[in-house]
């Protein structure tokens, strides 16, 4: 595991004493977000963006002491990535994708590596959405199975902006490419922010 993580069992504890109705997700996904801005937009576009959140959590960031297993307000990741959107990729949306499909290069690569040993897409996503789940201290996650279509259902997701979403449905293709698998994820429901579900499908190429 990367530095600041746990394994799995203890990342669950982890979740299950977090206070009750919190609404807050691990610094590994800002971290891994993060990495992506200051690689891709450089290092301006990336200082407009910390600019706009709490100053505690920008200064983590700047000086790269985010732990990845803390929980942090959902809401410092929704504004983080408005604020790419709005201050570095010119009001488009779909950086967040490419982030999270970047993200499996990294950090969050290390946490998912024994969940792409098989390029079977149900078994990956078997192993691999639980994990993801972990990252959240809230939503419930299920997988339905198919010969060449999966679906992962989030439920409880009102906390999440449209572009965690994206990301999110851009770790699962960037797993599963890693993995040697073909697919496309594609959220089919609840791509709009704060909506109550997120569906994504992950459909065979």
């Amino acid at each position: 595991f990367p530095v600041g993580w746990t394994p799995p069992a203890a990342l669950a504890r982890g979740i299950e004493s977090a206070p009750s109705g919190a609404r807050q997700v691990r610094g590994l996904a800002l971290r891994s977000v993060d990495q992506y801005v200051r690689q891709v937009f450089g290092d301006e576009a990336r200082r407009r963006a910390l600019a706009t959140l709490p100053s505690e959590v920008a200064k983590e960031l700047e000086y790269d002491s985010m732990q990845a297993i803390v929980l942090y307000d959902v809401e410092a990741l929704n504004q983080y990535c408005l604020s790419v959107t709005r201050e570095a990729a010119m009001g488009s949306i779909g950086w967040a994708r490419s982030a999270g499909a970047h993200a499996v290069s990294g950090d969050v690569g290390a946490v998912l590596k024994n969940a792409l040993r098989s390029a079977d897409i149900p078994q990956v996503l078997r192993r691999a959405h639980p994990l993801l789940s972990r990252l959240f201290s809230f939503g419930s996650w299920s997988l339905e199975e198919g010969v060449n279509r999966c679906t992962l259902r989030i439920t409880d997701a009102e906390p999440l902006a449209t572009e965690p979403r994206l990301w999110l449905a851009g770790v699962i293709d960037g797993a599963l490419s890693v993995a040697g698998a073909r697919v496309r994820a594609t959220i089919s429901r609840g791509d709009a922010a704060h909506s109550a579900h997120c569906v994504i499908d992950v459909t065979a190429s």
